[in-house]
């Protein structure tokens, strides 16, 4: 049997990166439910309502205050 599904997915806005990790995408039921996830990974809402993952939000932080991240 055939089933169709709507999910909601997150992805980084910087680097296209999806919550879960590259091999394993997350579903979500609805878009709160995956934006409260996106949150507790560490996840932020940057200019614009983009989302950026945990390893990109910080860089872009640092940068939008003319701070060199290495």
């Amino acid at each position: 049997m055939l089933q169709v599904h709507t999910c909601v997915s997150v992805h980084c806005d910087y680097c296209g990166d999806a919550l879960g990790g590259p091999l394993v995408q997350a579903h979500y039921r609805t878009e709160k439910a995956a934006l409260d996830a996106a949150a507790a990974q560490r996840w932020r809402t940057g200019p614009g309502r983009r989302l950026l993952c945990s390893a990109c939000a910080p860089v872009l932080t640092c940068e939008a205050q003319g701070h060199d991240f290495s």
